[in-house]
């Protein structure tokens, strides 16, 4: 069985990014067939390991690149799940809320309590898919959350691209709320525009009784 830890983004190294980074590469070209080689690089930044790794150290760095103006992340994690201290997965994500001023995401997140857990990504390799890993390390992840209160959680997912995912989220009790076309592959023209789909979760606490009963 894997051993699981969760730690701060802020302290793995670019090497340990890097371990993360080749998991995602072929968890991805498993999961896109239809994608070419090189568009799966560009979507984990592939030639850039240090982007890859400043920007899961710090999501902020990709606000107005990556991920959209108004945005703002704080306590970044990374639940892992290693054999014989290799990554066999992760999952990375970070408290986020929005809005059109710094002082107006301040207010939401400390007075208004509108912010939620964003789910970035989850990646397992090939080999070890169909074990339950992905949902330990949701459940590890969340476990984690120390935020004094009972964070909804969303994540992005694009059915064009893998249509086994939704149905999955839907059985732990996501559901759609919203969807816009992206650049997903980052190639510049509208013929790569795909649908991203928003989920959402509204209680941390029942996700993770419910990734537990698995």
């Amino acid at each position: 069985m894997p051993t699981m830890s969760v730690r701060s983004a802020e302290s793995l190294d670019e090497i340990e990014w890097r371990a993360l980074q080749i998991v995602q590469l072929n968890a991805l070209r498993e999961a896109l067939p239809e994608r070419s080689t090189d568009e799966v690089m560009r979507l984990v930044s592939w030639e850039n390991p240090h982007r890859y790794a400043t920007s899961h150290r710090d999501p902020n760095s990709e606000v107005g690149r990556r991920f959209n103006e108004g945005n703002q992340y704080f306590n970044p994690l990374v639940a892992i799940a290693s054999v014989f201290d290799e990554p066999i997965g992760f999952m990375y994500g970070a408290e986020n809320v929005s809005g059109g001023s710094e002082i107006a995401r301040w207010a939401k997140r400390n007075i208004f309590g509108k912010s939620y857990f964003w789910i970035r990504e989850v990646a397992v390799l090939p080999e070890y898919q169909g074990r339950g890993i992905a949902s330990w390390l949701g459940s590890a992840m969340l476990n984690e959350l120390k935020t004094g209160r009972d964070l909804p959680i969303a994540t992005y997912i694009h059915p064009g691209e893998n249509p086994r995912l939704k149905p999955v989220l839907e059985e732990f009790g996501f559901y759609e709320t919203g969807s816009q076309p992206v650049d997903l592959y980052m190639s510049g023209s509208e013929e790569g525009m795909v649908d991203q789909v928003r989920m959402q979760h509204d209680s941390q606490h029942g996700l993770s009784k419910s990734l537990k009963s698995q």
